[in-house]
């Protein structure tokens, strides 16, 4: 069977790219084996599970599972790699995630790497805000210019701006947009 070449960027702590040659007819699980030895990272049981998904447009696409057939990433998306959070790990029902990303102005101008988030029912904004600081890495002056904003893809170009006084993430959110909501 041919080779398929899909490129890979490792996110955490740094956002490394490698070029990872797996058999056409592999799943994204010899994808991860692939990517484990050649960036010479610890195995998923010393270090933790690792997620892959796939990103267009800065934009989180969809996550791949460990069974999906390499052969059909598609060919215009970039493929991200990461350590799964522990707190991720253990929650079973995936709408609790949503996709965060970085825009400029208006959601239309995205950049940076996209990534899947935890929200947590009933979890005060500010306290969400330091489980987002933890997860980006930046810190200080960096993390304080950052405003966040919830943008629903049906409204794309609407943004609902967030401040550390609300007491919650709106509860629209945290119900049935969950899975269709973005947090910068």
């Amino acid at each position: 069977m041919q080779p398929r070449l899909p490129r890979l960027i490792r996110t955490n702590p740094s956002q490394e790219q490698y070029d990872i040659l797996v058999p056409k007819n592999g799943q994204v699980a010899d994808l991860i084996d692939c990517l484990l030895k050649k960036a010479k990272l610890p195995s998923e049981e010393e270090a933790g599970r690792m997620r892959v998904y796939e990103i267009s447009d800065h934009k989180f696409f969809r996550e791949l599972e460990r069974n999906y057939p390499v052969i059909s990433i598609n060919d215009y998306t970039t493929v991200i790699a990461e350590r799964m959070p522990a707190e991720d790990a253990e929650v079973k029902e995936p709408t609790q995630f949503i996709s965060v990303f970085q825009f400029h102005g208006e959601p239309s101008r995205a950049h940076g790497i996209p990534f899947r988030f935890l929200l947590k029912e009933g979890e005060r904004f500010a306290e969400t805000r330091l489980r987002l600081e933890k997860r980006t890495g930046l810190k200080g002056k960096s993390f304080e210019k950052i405003k966040f904003a919830v943008v629903r893809r049906a409204q794309f170009s609407r943004q609902q701006y967030l401040t550390d006084g609300e007491p919650h993430i709106p509860p629209q959110i945290t119900s049935s947009w969950v899975s269709n909501s973005v947090i910068r």
